[in-house]
């Protein structure tokens, strides 16, 4: 089945995250809405969009904040909470916030994250700034 992908911008990973290829995509997996949206789907994708758009810069504050702190396990929790979010609206984002969730229960340093979470708050601001841009699209 043909996926269609809104790409926001292409972001180096190899740096930040150990996966085998070069580049990955930024994208909101506009199907996969569509597909929880059922016959309500434009109503529901630009409601979602919406939240998204709203819900991201708290979510990424928590766990700065956390980071800021050094309190692990609120970074956890902050991260698991940005995660589902993420998933939910189907953002390409979600991989990198589960690495961080499973690099912080293997006890990996705070400080050893930095460069994953500096990654992380790049794509959250592209991430938001993409929903906004489909938020108005869907409204017009």
């Amino acid at each position: 089945m043909y996926k269609r992908y809104v790409e926001l911008i292409n972001v180096p990973f190899c740096v930040f995250i150990r996966i085998n290829i070069m580049k990955k995509k930024v994208f909101v997996n506009l199907d996969y809405l569509e597909e929880l949206a059922g016959s309500d789907a434009p109503e529901k994708i630009q409601e979602w969009l919406l939240m998204g758009a709203q819900l991201l810069p708290q979510r990424w504050e928590d766990m700065a904040l956390s980071f800021e702190q050094d309190d692990v396990q609120a970074l956890q929790m902050a991260t698991h909470k940005y995660r589902s979010t993420a998933q939910f609206l189907g953002l390409s984002i979600a991989p990198v916030l589960k690495r961080i969730e499973s690099e912080l229960r293997a006890g990996t340093p705070m400080e050893k994250l930095k460069a994953t979470l500096t990654a992380a708050e790049w794509m959250t601001k592209e991430s938001i700034a993409r929903l906004q841009q489909l938020t108005q699209a869907q409204a017009a």
